[in-house]
């Protein structure tokens, strides 16, 4: 079934302790998982009510560009498997 993607999706507080935040880019499929918490934790310190952003709605708060290909078109999902934080 296509996604529809006006639909806002479930918001980040309902997910927390469930998932996590996967952002894929949807030119070059780039993804990445990163810790939900601190999603909405860095949304809050822009001024942007966190938990109440639809998981589908987060991409449209990405600010960073693609690390391999530099588009700024991005899907966001919840990632139900266990957050391992990227190598720094």
């Amino acid at each position: 079934m296509p996604r529809n993607e006006n639909l806002p999706g479930v918001p980040l507080g309902q997910l927390l302790g469930e998932a996590n935040l996967l952002l894929i880019c949807l030119h070059c499929q780039w993804r990445e998982t990163y810790d939900l918490q601190k999603v909405i934790s860095q949304l809050q310190a822009r001024g942007v009510n966190g938990p109440l952003i639809g998981i589908c709605d987060a991409r449209h708060h990405v600010r960073q560009t693609c690390p391999r290909c530099g588009s700024q078109k991005w899907e966001t999902r919840p990632d139900y498997g266990p957050y391992v934080p990227p190598a720094t």
